[in-house]
């Protein structure tokens, strides 16, 4: 065995064994290899693979088995919930020789003597409602991505790999037989005779080859799903009832929650997955109290569901961190200027980045609405936009106090790009990621507060939450340096508001209208 496979299927072993251990059944054989690991090398190498391919092998042959014999109860398919329309506010000009009224506000006066007399002069103490806060600790690591139950061993007989594309980008599997895969049937036995197949040593390959793209290409879930997606459907045909099941499978080997489903009234086929947070618009089945979604829409109201738990599963996450590594292909050139301090900045993105970012589903949770833009504000801006954007505004903030460095890139985000909502330009509500709000021609108030989000915190490595008020989104600044203006008090720490979409309005202006009483605020990640 080469010496590269023998470290692939230790490293994987490692992370399988708190999987391995929560079967009841195998607990004996699991301490058992637990002592091997006392071992000489070469022993421990010699056993370690059949081992864990015996356990591996008698879990699939009984969940198939299981799955063959029945127990498919008809499940209820619930719609997605439908994104949101919002009212946005439109854009306001500061007038900044407008007399400032806001201390004759309800809104913004303190109420009580204390705020009176701990408020200075020019400011204005926001009594912003922060439920619920959504803290993100910037020390916490990303949850490790989902591993197969036991590692899969090599198949030396199969060789040759085939070529596909995800977003530009060339990868290859050893996908064998993949191109001839025909389900022998149009019910639910078909669909565990497949997992069968699909569990075999023959594929062992195709699915050590999915993972270690995974890994090679940081593919996040959504990015992993996509590329089974694109291999499958290449192999056998978009949209059937067999590159659906083969995509299920794969993801099912991979670690992740999944669960079959049949319409028998149309003979489709499906998979679902068990999410970390609910996706708008996906197709919905309550199992035991889970929600499990396809990630294609389901024709018919009903599925027959084999809603069995595999070993180990874990749920799908909808987080891009780090980004996934597509080739790639860079848009024109595109210069941006400010109205105000001559801040000007060119730059290119890469174009098959922003087609994976089009297909990416907001979603949220139900008690979290801040969720659907901290996903998008909390996904890193790439290195090479960063390479090429971040040492122009770096050279023109230099030397610069926080409040005016903040003042450049808000100016900068408020005068350089155009404004228009998204019903009109997308016809639904579509947020951005800040690597989208660079490419586009139009954005919106969320994608600004958005994007100054990430230069504030990249450029300046101060704390930046997002404030949503109903119909508008703005950000506030965690400022180390004395910085008069509105702000609310998070944690005892001020935060500033800074407005993308108060044109022309400095930092510590509120945009008229806002009702702070029921503004929401999210924390965000720093030092991406």
């Amino acid at each position: 065995m080469k010496i590269k496979s023998i470290v692939s299927i230790l490293l994987l072993g490692m992370l399988s064994l708190n999987a391995i251990a929560q079967s009841s059944t195998m607990r004996n054989k699991f301490a058992a290899l637990q002592e091997k690991l006392s071992q000489p090398y070469d022993e421990y190498v010699n056993t370690i693979d059949r081992e864990y391919e015996e356990y591996r092998d008698s879990i699939n042959k009984a969940f198939a088995d299981y799955m063959e014999k029945g127990g498919w109860p008809k499940i209820s398919i619930k719609e997605g919930e439908v994104k949101p329309k919002r009212e946005e506010i439109p854009p306001v000009i500061y007038d900044e020789g407008a007399k400032d009224d806001r201390a004759q506000k309800d809104d913004t006066t303190p109420k009580d003597d204390k705020a009176k007399k701990d408020g200075k002069k020019g400011e204005a103490i926001l009594p912003v409602k922060i439920i619920p806060i959504i803290e993100i600790p910037t020390d916490t690591l990303p949850v490790p991505q989902p591993t197969p139950i036991a590692p899969i061993p090599e198949n030396d007989d199969i060789k040759d790999y085939a070529e596909f594309t995800v977003f530009g980008t060339p990868m290859k599997v050893r996908w064998g037989d993949l191109p001839q895969f025909k389900l022998d049937g149009d019910n639910e036995k078909a669909i565990a005779r497949a997992f069968r197949q699909f569990t075999d040593s023959e594929y062992n390959n195709l699915i050590r080859d999915c993972l270690s793209n995974r890994m090679e290409y940081n593919l996040c879930d959504w990015a992993y799903y996509k590329m089974l997606q694109a291999m499958t459907e290449q192999a056998c045909g978009a949209g059937t009832n067999e590159a659906r099941i083969a995509q299920g499978i794969l993801l099912n080997q991979s670690g992740y929650s999944v669960r079959f489903g049949y319409d028998p009234e149309n003979k489709d086929m499906y998979f679902l997955v068990k999410t970390a947070s609910s996706p708008y618009g996906m197709s919905i089945a309550i199992l035991d109290g889970d929600y499990f979604y396809s990630l294609e829409k389901v024709k018919s109201r009903y599925l027959n569901v084999f809603n069995t738990p595999y070993p180990g599963e874990q749920v799908f996450s909808f987080d891009i961190s780090p980004l996934p590594t597509f080739t790639s292909q860079l848009s024109d050139d595109r210069t941006v200027s400010s109205a105000s301090y001559s801040v000007e900045a060119t730059y290119s993105v890469n174009k098959n980045l922003i087609d994976f970012f089009a297909t990416y589903p907001a979603s949220y949770t139900k008690d979290n609405i801040m969720l659907q833009w901290t996903s998008y504000a909390n996904t890193p801006i790439s290195q090479e936009v960063k390479d090429k954007l971040y040492p122009k505004l770096r050279k023109l903030i230099e030397g610069a106090d926080q409040k005016t460095a903040v003042n450049m890139l808000l100016n900068w985000v408020q005068t350089g790009f155009r404004y228009e909502t998204d019903n009109v330009v997308w016809g639904e509500e579509r947020s951005f990621f800040a690597e989208e709000s660079l490419y586009y021609p139009y954005c919106d108030c969320e994608d600004r507060s958005i994007l100054l989000s990430h230069l504030v915190r990249d450029l300046l490595k101060l704390d930046v939450v997002l404030v949503y008020y109903p119909g508008h989104m703005a950000s506030a600044v965690n400022f180390t340096e004395e910085v008069k203006g509105d702000y609310l008090e998070l944690h005892g720490r001020k935060f500033t508001i800074a407005d993308g979409t108060y044109i022309g309005a400095p930092v510590g202006r509120t945009m008229p209208g806002m009702n702070n009483e029921k503004a929401k605020v999210a924390l965000l990640k720093k030092d991406m």
